[in-house]
């Protein structure tokens, strides 16, 4: 039987009709590892346009949400802004600007040296130029200090690190490529250390073996000491140089030098994969590429996946490669990455890509074409676990100068179609740092307060089982953590203690403000202790003396008694100690630890004890009427006359003219008190209490 195509038609709709009604599970449409959203982008038009040209940018994360972006801002311009960026990209705020040269500039590389300071090096006319700016917490701008390292032809390309301390080093083109160094110190003060132009020849810059010809370095540390830069080199083929660069900047080392690529090597940007482990985006002849290599500890070189192997990504082939005017890799996970470049016609484009942590394995994952006008010699930044924020130029065929965009990026699978997570194994580092030992030690009390913990956790849990610990004023505080952690010690970042717990004051400023205990109540008083750049040492009230901390890294790959070993080879403790003398009696109060390694894992955990710094109870008096409290007396002049007090050279007037009270309020027999207090039986305040109860009953 036939049927007639009106019934086709009616089955054909009750088919659709059923096949809605089966819900597909919501796994299906969930994102892929490496997909792309726009949140605010020119594709979407509501991005960010700021001031002027908008070229040659770079951009840094200072603190909590706030950024700094140096960008050329005009024509031959140079200007440096800050914004307020959220975590999920929504929203950006334009904070403040400072147009600081109107010289031919722009090549711009921007560091931070501590919180409220980063640092600049630029191409001003024909000079290569590095200046420092102070930002406060609402993020005004001032300049703090400007050096010229070299003139001529010199300070294009830059690339600028923070090597130790107050050390930095800068990679740049002058006629050829060379290695300066300097100290910056937390005022912004800049000292030239091995400059192109110091007349000493020991005190010089260095110049790259392979140098001839060479631009856009991008350099990145390896280990303490060891920093990797991938470059053109003759005829503007690849290379990767390392060095070796002393902690104090002085002894500069070249270690090995790898090419790459024999045709073209511009627009580097590396990134570091795993701790021997990097990828490097350029720009060949024929279109963009990934490259992967394996730099170990001294520099030593090895290609994995190149150009020159033949077996490396063109993610970009002809016939529409990849401008070569900026490229800006970025590290999202322990696997994904995101490049921000611009394409033919000079469009800005986003890809995505998974590379494996031997960089064995090389996967173009998503791309998005967020600008179809114009996107040249930009910079992106993470903000958060999975957003980015890309600052641009866009000034071309209609488009506007300065442009600031953000995206997410879905950093790992989330559909039940695709494979099971890799093991943590497969991760570089995926385990925070452990707790192992606390001690507090109080300079007035005979007894060591020790916690051992075991080592199945970094939260040691406590239960109710905490322990008092009471100080007085002039007291010394010590706090001694002991860390251990899956990877080398070498890579805890920073680490913090925090006390002095209370509900926000009204004028305390937001900046400090961001360490809470379970209560919601913000710590007043905190030592951070920062592997690089400055300490953050903070005190509401300014009633605490912190001395430096001080850190002792053990560590060894021998075996011994210990517990070995960890992921590298090793085992051993990082020890800290934060030491604090409080001046003035503080409430009983938590004490909270944290500590975070260089992959951004983290504890913060509150130890079990209670904090509090008693002082001297105040009087009880039976009568509130007409007490006498002595506020206001003369302390230094009082202590000098005490000190040498004999009890029969001066009489009881002398007492009662420095306190400010009628001498007929105080007995003779008060001057023993003044004896006692010479001969250090009592403290000057035990005697001004006791004279206060006197007058007051």
């Amino acid at each position: 039987m036939k049927l007639g195509k009106s019934r086709i038609h009616l089955l054909i709709l009750l088919f659709a009709v059923s096949s809605l009604l089966v819900h597909s599970p919501p796994e299906a449409f969930a994102a892929e590892e490496g997909d792309i959203t726009a949140v605010r982008a020119k594709i979407l038009g509501n991005h960010l346009e700021h001031h002027g040209h908008g070229a040659w940018t770079s951009l840094v994360h200072l603190d909590s949400d706030t950024y700094v972006l140096a960008f050329q801002s005009g024509i031959n311009k140079s200007g440096i802004s800050t914004f307020t960026i959220s975590p999920d990209g929504n929203t950006i705020t334009e904070l403040d600007f400072l147009l600081h040269d109107t010289s031919n500039s722009g090549y711009n590389s921007l560091v931070k040296v501590d919180s409220d300071t980063v640092a600049l090096a630029y191409r001003s006319s024909s000079s290569g130029i590095i200046k420092t700016f102070d930002i406060d917490s609402g993020g005004d701008i001032t300049l703090a200090d400007s050096l010229t390292h070299t003139t001529g032809s010199g300070g294009v390309y830059n690339s600028l690190v923070h090597v130790a301390s107050d050390t930095f080093a800068l990679a740049y083109q002058d006629s050829s490529l060379w290695m300066a160094t300097f100290t910056i110190n937390s005022d912004g003060d800049i000292t030239a250390v091995r400059t192109e132009t110091n007349s000493d020849p020991t005190a010089r810059a260095f110049s790259f073996t392979y140098g001839s010809d060479g631009s856009y370095p991008s350099m990145v540390q390896v280990d303490s000491d060891t920093y990797a830069v991938a470059h053109t080199g003759p005829n503007s083929d690849g290379f990767i140089t390392t060095f070796n660069i002393s902690s104090d900047g002085t002894t500069i080392t070249e270690e090995d030098v790898l090419e790459h690529d024999e045709i073209n090597g511009k627009s580097n940007s590396l990134v570091q994969v795993d701790s021997d482990t990097f990828a490097l985006a350029y720009k060949s002849s024929y279109g963009g590429y990934i490259s992967t290599f394996d730099i170990d500890n001294d520099g030593d070189i090895t290609a994995v996946k190149t150009q020159s192997e033949g077996n490396n990504l063109n993610y970009d082939a002809p016939p529409q490669p990849t401008e070569s005017w900026g490229k800006s890799f970025v590290k999202m996970d322990s696997d994904t990455f995101a490049l921000a470049h611009d394409e033919a016609g000079w469009g800005g484009r986003i890809t995505t890509f998974n590379i494996s942590s031997d960089g064995q394995t090389i996967t173009k994952l998503s791309a998005l074409q967020h600008d179809t006008d114009y996107a040249a010699r930009g910079t992106m930044l993470k903000v958060d676990s999975d957003t980015v924020a890309i600052a641009y130029y866009g000034g071309s065929s209609g488009g506007s100068g300065g442009i600031i965009s953000t995206f997410t990026i879905s950093i790992e699978p989330t559909t039940s179609s695709v494979e099971e997570k890799k093991s943590s194994s497969d991760c570089y580092d995926c385990e925070a740092p452990k707790l192992t030992k606390v001690e507090v030690h109080v300079s007035s009390s005979p007894f060591d307060y020790v916690w051992n913990f075991d080592q199945k956790s970094p939260y040691p849990m406590f239960d109710d089982d905490i322990t008092p610990i009471v100080a007085d004023p002039g007291d010394e505080v010590e706090i001694i953590l002991e860390l251990t952690d899956n990877r080398t010690l070498e890579r805890v970042y920073d680490s913090g203690t925090y006390t002095n717990f209370l509900t926000k004051p009204n004028d305390m400023n937001t900046f400090y403000a961001n360490n809470f205990d379970e209560y919601g109540k913000v710590s007043t008083t905190y030592y951070e202790w920062h592997q690089t750049g400055e300490d953050l040492v903070y005190d509401y009230d300014n009633t605490v003396e912190w001395s430096e901390a001080d850190v002792t890294i053990e560590e060894s790959g021998e075996l011994d008694n210990r517990v070995c070993c960890n992921l590298d080879g090793l085992a051993g403790t990082f020890t800290i100690s934060f030491k604090m003398k409080f001046l003035q009696p503080m409430q009983t109060s938590d004490v909270w630890v944290q500590a975070t390694d260089r992959s951004g894992n983290f504890f913060k955990v509150a130890l079990p004890l209670t904090l509090k710094i008693s002082g001297n109870e105040p009087l009880l008096f039976e009568s509130k009427v007409n007490q006498k409290v002595l506020s206001f007396f003369d302390e230094s002049m009082l202590s000098e006359v005490v000190s040498d007090w004999t009890g029969t050279s001066q009489d009881v007037s002398e007492l009662a003219k420095i306190l400010g009270i009628p001498d007929e309020q105080l007995p003779p027999w008060v001057t023993n008190l003044a004896v006692w207090v010479s001969e250090d039986r009592i403290t000057l305040a035990d005697m001004i209490v006791s004279i206060e109860h006197l007058i007051n009953n």
